[in-house]
């Protein structure tokens, strides 16, 4: 099963109040080494959500240049 960024971000905050790993990947139903992961993960990048990639040939309206600078 893969997470969402959403859940990825709950097992943030359960590392962050102290919840073993174990009690983690239970509680989201998947393997300890996923949850050890994603904590290394965290360590590191300071983030646990995944980016996926943007074809160059799709333009999304909130990369369009507006003209206004904020």
């Amino acid at each position: 099963m893969k997470l969402s960024n959403e859940q990825r971000a709950r097992t943030v905050g359960m590392f962050e109040v102290g919840v073993n790993q174990a009690v983690v990947a239970r509680e989201f139903g998947v393997q300890r080494s996923t949850i050890s992961r994603l904590q290394s993960k965290f360590r590191e990048t300071n983030t646990v959500h995944t980016h996926t990639h943007v074809p160059d040939d799709h333009v999304s309206p909130r990369y369009v240049r507006t003209g206004l600078y904020v």
